[in-house]
């Protein structure tokens, strides 16, 4: 049930001080907070992994400790800092999963990828942390689709619970914005700079055949992905809010035709669901196809292509329940057409539905029998246990009776009214229209560093003796861009 939920990330301890110099002596007390805001959002990761705190406190301690991380890369690609050697920063994927017999850290080079794995970070929390809010008690109980099947008690647990669905959109929003900001503008900086680097005459950390992968998170295809993921899941999210005010009418019973007064349009209803399908089903071509794509400038970049497989899994199978319910809201508009002209029409689409969510429910095979099997909907999320497969099973079964329910009716109807024929399955798929979304990604600009060139108070430091240029070889990003004070997304939002 949207949204993904990401695990935990991991990374080891370091200072700043043990990494940069600085000549002139004035920027101390800032690396020490810059150490310590970075040890904050690596404890709140460590925390969250053991169920020790929530995303909240994630996503605090990465907005807490990106600027200072802004500051940094800046002030070394100003040579106000300088550094002592090639940094390297453990980091665990959050995306791709270790080779046997290798550490779950990798050591990637350069401060651009720390910038990496931190939006990386920040984006994965948004996501998790609109699941928690989803989940939250005062929401109501968490949907197991677009209808909870269950009455609510109070219009104000009605609104209480659309203001929820309303904050995790816009959280995915804007973590769809970040995936994208990172594929668009930060991988392609930091392939800039390593290739750079890699000449053989700093010393640097050497990327290429047959040397250290590099984690999925440093392709600029798997960001695209996830970019379109989180939207998706945003989308879902939409036509779930949608139908909220019918949900105090509906039961465990199938839905009745014709639909209520005010219910959103059948057609309205199919084209969302498409948007969905195509976003999961986009996302998941760009993943199965890393090995085979070029989906890095920097010539010989290793790119770990193991993507996780709940990953792959989830992808699958909330595309193939859009895809079923897309096809369940088209029949409903071919059905209710004032003429009955359009039954059969119906009649093939709820078929072609139903044999869809049999294959599902049976063999976790959707479609045809070429198609691999949906893992995904025979063992939920990595991390979702029983409730995920709980919620599966709700929401097959909810489906299945609304399409057997559409099927009886629209059948009588031919026997007995419209004799209309009714056309091959085959050949629904040609009579799918182009899908329409609910939400877009919200574009993401970083925020104002939190010291040297393009902080607030910035003023050149005096440095104290001569500056060896041979020392200073940042290899992360250019200096960093950013937006005036409250501009960027997600200002004032500290949660």
């Amino acid at each position: 049930m949207p949204p993904y939920i990401y695990p935990a990330s991991a990374s080891a301890l370091l200072s700043f001080s043990d990494l940069c110099v600085d000549p002139s002596s004035s920027n101390t007390v800032i690396l020490a907070d810059a150490t310590q805001a970075r040890s904050k959002f690596r404890n709140a990761l460590k925390d969250v992994e053991a169920r020790n705190a929530d995303w909240l406190i994630v996503l605090d301690a990465v907005q807490g400790y990106l600027p200072y991380l802004l500051g940094t890369i800046n002030s070394l690609e100003a040579d106000d800092l300088l550094q002592r050697n090639d940094p390297l920063f453990p980091w665990k994927s959050i995306v791709t999963s270790p080779s046997m017999g290798t550490s779950s850290l990798a050591n990637l080079p350069a401060f651009g990828s720390e910038l990496v794995m931190t939006l990386t970070c920040y984006a994965a929390a948004l996501c998790n942390l609109a699941y928690d809010t989803l989940r939250d008690p005062l929401a109501g109980t968490r949907s197991a689709g677009p209808r909870d099947r269950q009455p609510m008690t109070s219009s104000a647990d009605d609104k209480r619970k659309v203001d929820k669905m309303a904050q995790a959109a816009d959280m995915l929003c804007r973590a769809s914005g970040v995936f994208d900001y990172v594929a668009q503008t930060v991988l392609p900086a930091w392939e800039a700079r390593i290739a750079d680097s890699t000449d053989g005459k700093s010393g640097a950390f050497r990327i290429g055949k047959g040397k250290a992968k590099m984690p999925g998170e440093f392709s600029r295809d798997v960001q695209r992905a996830l970019s379109m993921l989180a939207l998706a899941d945003a989308n879902a999210i939409g036509i779930e809010k949608l139908l909220s005010p019918f949900h105090a009418n509906i039961t465990f019973q199938s839905t009745r035709l014709p639909l209520p007064k005010g219910h959103p349009s059948p057609g309205l209803l199919a084209k969302l669901h498409i948007e969905v399908a195509t976003l999961y089903s986009s996302s998941r071509t760009l993943l199965k196809t890393i090995k085979n794509s070029k989906s890095s400038a920097l010539e010989g970049l290793n790119i770990d292509d193991d993507i996780e497989p709940s990953l792959m899994e989830y992808l699958r199978k909330e595309w193939a329940i859009a895809e079923v319910r897309s096809r369940k809201w088209l029949a409903v508009e071919a059905g209710e057409n004032a003429s009955g002209e359009k039954v059969g029409q119906a009649i093939a689409m709820l078929k072609d539905a139903k044999i869809r969510l049999e294959e599902l429910r049976k063999h976790g095979d959707i479609g045809t029998s070429t198609m691999k099997k949906m893992k995904g909907l025979k063992i939920g999320l990595g991390s979702g246990g029983k409730e995920a497969k709980t919620e599966r099973k709700s929401r097959i079964t909810q489906e299945m009776a609304d399409i057997e329910s559409f099927l009886e009716t629209y059948t009588h109807m031919n026997n007995t009214v419209s004799f209309q024929p009714i056309p091959p399955i085959s050949s629904v798929q040609a009579l799918m229209p182009g899908g329409r979304p609910i939400f877009s990604a919200k574009p993401f600009t970083l925020p104002v560093p939190a010291f040297g060139p393009g902080s607030a108070t910035y003023s050149p430091p005096v440095r104290k003796g001569p500056i060896n240029p041979d020392a200073a070889q940042e290899i992360a990003s250019p200096a960093i861009r950013h937006e005036t004070p409250g501009t960027y997304a997600g200002a004032g939002n500290y949660f």
